[in-house]
């Protein structure tokens, strides 16, 4: 029988690599394939930084495609010089055997490159914005649906998080990369846009990937007020039906995994097992897995965290944190993923090039993407070792504290 290439779920829902179910910890290194464009097309660093993280065993890397702005689309532009790069990356990956989770979408940019309204355009099956998504998606599957390399397919990052805003004077402020220059009321998304989204991405990446890898949206847990914000304009807490409703929504038919983010709770300078929590659902990372898990099994799909961190909200408190305290956070969302059999978490997040802006600070939004890590600092090392040590114990199935 052909080898099915990349994660896939079974009959049961249980998410698979190669035959057996898959438990891995990976990385988000957010612009290991933008970051070539930035630095003139050299591929070298990114390369590099890969194999580094093969040492720490690295089991996937999720990264984003497209341009974060509409701006930069120079670099898609360039075809020759954008699928070089992204074969590089591909091929590299094959040769270290580290899976890719590529995220293609990661913001509205395209519908500003299309010059498009963000809600709108999804809701004309003959606009820009959807021919572009279905193209994009349909050549970037296709190209690469071949690869064992690739593990998975998203479309975006935390969607849910900018839906439904009761006051959408925030789609108002000015737009520089775009013509019509400022946002309206038909840029204001709601969980109808998103839904909508999702199903175009997810018939079109199922209608080009024989192999049928997961399909995700990429998104993250829906704020504990979601469904009250789409219904009646308020931000009122749901009740835990309200939110499931919510969770249907933004994982229509199609989507065969169910993503969220997680991070520490950040009133605590040290929150170990201590997340923020949602509704009365979650307060612990052992909490939150088996809240992912129980969501997912309701509805006949896998799960995983597609990012994991280190979330601290007063700055007055930075001179504060150790190494010891980010680090713990990190070990203690592994120790959790092994007690629960969650299948897949991904620390946030790696840039080989990042530096902390304050020396005296172990934490803080550093340069380049924010908070990242790297193993040139203690902190970073730490993080990567964490990483490292979880999968030898899931590979075991014994935690060493």
């Amino acid at each position: 029988m052909q080898r099915r290439p990349g994660l896939y779920n079974n009959e049961d829902a249980v998410m698979m690599h190669d035959g057996k179910p898959f438990h891995g910890i990976g990385i988000n290194y957010f612009d290991m394939f933008l970051s070539v464009f930035a630095r003139g097309g050299d591929k070298a660093p990114t390369l590099s930084a890969m194999e580094t993280l093969k040492k720490y065993d690295c089991k996937v890397i999720r990264f984003a495609v497209l341009p974060f702005y509409a701006e930069e689309f120079s670099y898609y532009e360039d075809t020759q010089n954008f699928w070089s790069a992204m074969d590089a990356i591909v091929n590299k990956a094959e040769e270290l055997k580290i899976g890719l989770l590529p995220s293609l979408f990661w913001t509205y940019s395209v519908n500003d490159y299309c010059d498009e309204p963000y809600q709108s355009a999804f809701f004309d099956p003959e606009s820009k914005t959807v021919r572009f998504t279905r193209k994009f998606t349909e050549e970037f599957v296709r190209r690469y649906c071949g690869s064992e390399a690739i593990y998975g397919w998203e479309y975006s990052n935390e969607r849910v998080l900018g839906s439904d805003f009761p006051d959408a004077s925030h789609f108002r402020a000015p737009c520089a990369w775009s013509k019509r220059k400022t946002r309206d009321e038909r840029d204001r998304v709601t969980l109808d846009g998103l839904e909508k989204m999702y199903r175009l991405f997810a018939e079109t990446v199922a209608a080009n990937d024989p192999y049928k890898r997961i399909i995700s949206t990429g998104d993250t847990n829906p704020r504990e007020t979601s469904y009250n914000q789409y219904k009646r304009g308020v931000w009122e807490k749901d009740t835990h039906e309200e939110h499931e409703w919510v969770l249907d929504k933004i994982n229509p038919p199609g989507i065969t995994v169910l993503s969220q983010h997680q991070y520490s709770y950040g009133e605590l300078i040290d929150p170990g097992d201590v997340t923020y929590p949602l509704l009365d659902y979650f307060n612990t990372w052992k909490s939150f897995f088996a809240y992912l898990m129980e969501m997912s099994k309701k509805r006949g799909i896998s799960a995983y965290a597609g990012e994991i961190g280190y979330s601290h909200v007063h700055p007055e408190n930075y001179g504060k944190i150790r190494v010891s305290d980010v680090v713990n956070t990190f070990r203690a969302a592994v120790k959790a993923q092994c007690e629960t059999g969650l299948p897949l978490i991904l620390f946030w997040n790696y840039d080989p090039t990042a530096v902390s802006i304050n020396p005296n600070f172990v934490y803080d939004r550093g340069t380049g993407i924010e908070y990242s890590f790297s193993e040139k600092t203690e902190r970073g090392r730490g993080i990567l070792e964490a990483m490292r040590d979880g999968n030898r114990a899931l590979e075991s199935d014994v935690w060493q504290e």
